[in-house]
């Protein structure tokens, strides 16, 4: 009994221990269940947030668009990586100048020749461009020692540049100014353009973490080397004109580089080397600012004499093409006299009148061309002649005229071929008479010298041997000779002639000085019938 009420108390016992535990754990799934749905809250917070955010940089504002399109700084490299870099180009050493020397003379050949690859090709090695991207680097940051270092290493670069090409024009058979160097003789402003482009995209793709190729394409864009050869031609030539200009050119191209190279490093803060009051910024700018002026004023000038005759010439060709508008008369060809003042114009159709021609003379006041005299040239076709009909006509005469080229070069091609194949068949029977002349010297004391030359006849040719001798040689001796050089040749028509005091005796005349008993005019014929042979001979 007591152990059955014993039992119910345990079982009361446990079952009450268990509910409690039921809603201890029904508690703690509360518990839970909150700070789950506030993770998940949170959560859905951060995924709606950064949905924002993607929204936000993919809708760029106008002033956000700008700031990514111009900030130079996302991909800047550290200073110390840009002031190596710089350092890097400003060194003197005996591989930069091999390879100053070597681009010159590339840029001198491909100069000389007109090559515009081979000029490209130089500047791409051309070491000039590292120091005067120091000069800029040095002012921007205050480094004097850089500066002085990068100025003696340019000035010293320019010196060796402008040796090497004065010393190639002065060899170089081919003394012609090609196009090439004559585009080096007068820069314009539009050369500073390009040098003030080149700087800043020089110095930029240096500043950046990752070399980039911007750099060989600045060396091609403002082109240092090709104006120093030019000016080594022109000293070379004796041209000041030439020298002058292309040393314009690059000093044109190095300022404005330079310049650029110290803006981009002010507009990125890159620190300074040394600390520098106002006054002394204040010089600096004001210097800067001077040079370039100096630097800028000449090419303006010359920029602006280029845009005049370009404006003068446009003007000349709508004069032409909008004046000379005839049913039957049509412009052939016209150009501008510069020396006479001229307008020439050819015409081809019915013959212009007096009032015609008046009346275009009036015109060219409209076209600001009336400081030219019209001179017009007119070929008459009584029935006139339309555009169709010259363009047939002009089509035609090219036809006929590329036809006869044609028939030229065929016939200049054949004469090629002939001389070429008697060239070779001359070299096949050509004698080493040097080799010869010091064989029979050495056998026969008696010969000073020999000549030797093939006389065509109707059936052979015949080789014709004259020996310049100093005392007379006998018959069994020339005969002996003969013999000797059919061997030695391995030809068998072969005439040996001697001569004595300029005449000529062949085998079987007797030579004795006073004892000869020929008269004088047998010695007139022997000299003249020698001088036929020499002369046929040679």
């Amino acid at each position: 009994m007591r152990k059955h009420k014993k039992n119910r108390i345990d079982e009361t016992e446990k079952n009450i221990h268990i509910k409690e535990k039921i809603d201890q754990d029904i508690k703690q799934y509360e518990i839970h269940k909150e700070q789950f749905n506030e993770k998940t809250e949170t959560v859905k917070k951060q995924i709606e947030e950064k949905t924002i955010k993607n929204v936000r940089r993919n809708t760029y504002s106008f002033k956000r668009l700008l700031h990514a399109a111009f900030n130079l700084s996302a991909d800047q490299a550290e200073y110390d990586e840009i002031d190596d870099r710089i350092e890097s180009g400003v060194v003197l050493r005996g591989t930069n100048m091999c390879i100053l020397i070597l681009a010159i003379f590339i840029a001198s050949v491909g100069l000389n020749m007109n090559s515009t690859a081979v000029i490209i090709g130089a500047m791409l090695v051309s070491p000039l461009m590292g120091p005067i991207m120091g000069i800029g680097f040095s002012i921007a940051i205050y480094d004097t020692n850089l500066l002085k270092r990068s100025a003696t290493i340019l000035l010293f670069e320019v010196m060796v540049a402008l040796a090497t090409s004065t010393v190639y024009f002065s060899l170089t058979p081919i003394t012609t100014a090609s196009a090439e160097l004559l585009a080096r003789t007068s820069p314009n402003a539009w050369d500073v353009i390009i040098a003030v482009c080149g700087g800043l995209a020089g110095m930029i793709g240096t500043t950046r973490k990752e070399k980039s190729n911007i750099l060989p394409g600045v060396a091609i864009a403002t082109a240092l080397m090709p104006p120093l050869c030019t000016a080594g031609y022109g000293l070379a030539m004796g041209n000041l004109r030439y020298f002058a200009g292309a040393m314009y050119l690059f000093c044109i191209n190095g300022v404005f580089i330079a310049i650029s190279t110290m803006l981009i490093t002010v507009f990125l803060r890159l620190p300074s080397k040394n600390t520098a009051n106002e006054e002394t910024k204040k010089q600096i700018t004001k210097r800067v600012i001077l040079v370039a002026v100096v630097a800028i004023v000449p090419s303006v000038f010359l920029g602006a004499d280029i845009v005049r005759d370009s404006v003068f010439e446009n003007n000349v060709n709508s004069f032409v093409e909008k004046e000379f508008q005839f049913d039957n008369t049509q412009v052939v060809k016209y150009n501008v006299d510069n020396e006479k003042k001229e307008l020439k114009v050819a015409v081809i159709g019915t013959t212009l009148s007096q009032d015609t021609i008046a009346n275009l003379n009036k015109s060219m006041k409209d076209y600001h061309i009336e400081s030219l005299a019209l001179r017009i040239q007119q070929t008459e076709v009584k029935a006139g002649i339309t555009t169709d009909e010259l363009e047939a006509y002009v089509k035609n005469e090219t036809s006929q005229l590329s036809a006869e080229n044609e028939a030229d070069y065929q016939e200049i091609q054949s004469q090629l071929i002939a001389a070429r194949s008697e060239l070779s068949a001359y070299k096949e029977k050509e004698v080493d008479v040097l080799s010869l002349q010091e064989e029979l010297i050495v056998l026969y004391s008696a010969i000073t010298k020999i000549q030797i030359g093939y006389l065509n006849g109707e059936d052979m040719e015949q080789l014709t041997v004259i020996l310049q001798v100093a005392n007379e040689l006998t018959d069994e001796e020339i005969k002996r000779i003969g013999s000797w050089m059919e061997k030695r040749l391995e030809t068998e028509n072969i005439v040996v002639y001697q001569s004595l005091e300029g005449v000529l005796y062949p085998m079987g005349s007797r030579v004795k000085g006073d004892e000869n008993t020929e008269d004088e005019e047998n010695d007139r014929e022997k000299t003249e019938q020698s001088e036929d042979i020499k002369e046929e001979t040679e």
